[in-house]
Formats: C-alpha cells, structure tokens, sequence
C-alpha cells in the first residue's frame, strides 16, 4: 500500500498548521521525523502535496485533494471506533419508549436502526400514544422516553430536550382545486372538509386552537387514528387532511396524493424527547440519547 495512517495523519496536522514545527508540536513527534513521512509520501504519490514557503508550507493543488480524501478516511475511522464501542462495552437492557404517531411514522424507526447495528444487546418496548398518554406514561414510570410534539404540555418533574423537525402540509388528491397555489393558509385549507386525526392526538389539539384564533371553526367530518386511513380517505375524494409532509411523500406515488405547504409559522413544527432525569438512565438509555440527539445541543 502506498498509505499508511501515521504519515497520513502527520500530513493533516502539517497542512492545518502550515508548519512543520507547529504540527511537531501538535503531533509530539519531531520535525525531521515529519519531514521524512512527508518526503516518502510525495515520493510514493510521485507528486508534491507541499509548496516550501519562507515562513511555512503551502498545500500543493495535489495536496488540497490529498487532504479532502484524508478527512473522509479519519472521519471513516471515528465511526468504525463508535460502531465497535457498543461490542466492546457490552450495553445491554430494555428500553421503554412511547412515541405519537408522527415521530413513530417518520423518525424513530431508522434512529433505532442506526442504534441497533452498535448495540445489538439492547431491546426496545415501543407503545404508541397520543401526546397526554405519552405524558402519563412518563409520569409513572411506565416507559423510559416519551416522543411528542412540542404543543403537548409537559408536567413538572420532566426534562426536555429537542429531536427533530417535521413540516405540517395539506395533503389532496392529485388535481385537486389546491394544487394550483404555491402555498395556502390554514383558512383556505378549511374551506374544504377535513379528514382530521383522533380528537385527543396532539395534530388536532393544535389545529383546533389555530383555527380558534382566525375565528374559524374547526370540526373533522372524519376522525381516524392512522395516517394511512387518512391518506387513503383523502385520495377517495372524501376531503383534505392537515398531517406531516413527510407521511405524504410515503404514499405519493404509491396511491396518487399530493401535498400543498401550508403557509403558517406554526406549521414547522418541533419534536421532542421527554424523560425523568438523564442522570438517573441506565447506560443504555444515556447512549441512545446520546446518539440520537448528537446534532442538538441543551435543554430546552
């Protein structure tokens, strides 16, 4: 092989610091041992990844190319060190989750895939709940998690963080008299009959009190408890369903429905993740928080 990780990760620390002296200092290895890596490097590659300048060194157009690959294989290597920690600690347990609708639908399934293929040790109890059972479960102790959207209200006692993000859209069949507009409020959208989810779900709780504030009245002709009850309701022509974009995009193409966005603030709406306390989890849990929330940051 013409690569070997050591001088690939010597070249990194060179071309970041632009000095040979700084990255021997980063690096804890002297100058002239980097300097040989680097000589057998460009040797071996039969191009210059450096140009020597007075006062530093300057990445080569080669040398540019060379450190874009290398960020690739060190960030490679990172997964490969967290893909193996899951075998290498041995986490094992239960977790208990109960999750609304949307986020089971949408998100949830592929975080705990992701989760599973690191720690095949730990199994998963799911229930699926409207936001206040989710809550009640919480509340006493009966789940681990709970996974709700952020207009149900959270008791005491409950600490808070975000998960994700979803976009409430108006869902129609295709050539539907909303197809035509890039966009529609939650007024235009109620002009039509409504396919609405179950009365206690969070969805309806927020489309009520939205549709409180412009004077508008609010009344599903059809109530269900499923977005596919819903979607398929809706491509039989028996009305317009307000539901998550990404639900819509499942069945575009495989039933014939389409979505328009709904032109309202409140229509991007957070996910979140609720729990007892963090530091009360068992390892378990803690990782798989830890692995699902890595892109956000904080309580809320």
């Amino acid at each position: 092989m013409k690569y070997d990780l050591t001088s690939l990760y010597l070249f990194m620390c060179v071309a970041e610091e632009r000095s040979l002296s700084a990255a021997s200092r980063r690096a804890h290895t002297a100058v002239s041992a980097i300097s040989k890596r680097i000589s057998d490097l460009e040797e071996k590659l039969g191009v210059a990844v450096f140009e020597r300048k007075p006062k530093g060194v300057e990445l080569t157009s080669a040398g540019q190319l060379l450190y874009k690959h290398c960020g690739t294989i060190f960030d490679s290597l990172q997964e490969i060190d967290l893909d193996m920690s899951g075998f290498a600690e041995g986490v094992s347990g239960e977790i208990r989750i109960a999750s609304t609708t949307s986020v089971l639908t949408q998100f949830l399934p592929s975080d705990i895939a992701n989760f599973s293929r690191t720690y095949p040790n730990v199994s998963f109890n799911i229930e699926e709940r409207m936001g206040d059972g989710v809550m009640d479960l919480l509340m006493n102790n009966k789940v681990d998690l709970g996974f709700f959207s952020e207009n149900t209200e959270v008791p005491p006692g409950i600490e808070v963080r975000p998960y994700k993000q979803d976009q409430i859209v108006v869902g129609v069949p295709l050539n539907h008299p909303l197809t035509q507009y890039e966009s529609v409020t939650l007024k235009k959208a109620l002009k039509y009959s409504i396919i609405g989810s179950h009365k206690d779900s969070a969805l309806y709780s927020l489309l009520k009190k939205h549709a409180g504030t412009i004077k508008q009245p609010f009344e599903a002709k059809i109530k269900v408890s499923s977005f596919d009850c819903m979607c398929n309701l809706i491509v039989g022509g028996l009305g317009v369903g307000i539901l998550p974009n990404y639900i819509v995009d499942i069945y575009a193409k495989s039933i014939g429905m389409t979505q328009v966005p709904l032109n309202e603030p409140w229509a991007n709406r957070r996910l979140l993740v609720g729990y007892s306390s963090y530091q009360s989890q068992s390892p378990a849990i803690k990782k798989f928080l830890d692995q699902t929330l890595k892109h956000f940051s904080g309580r809320l």
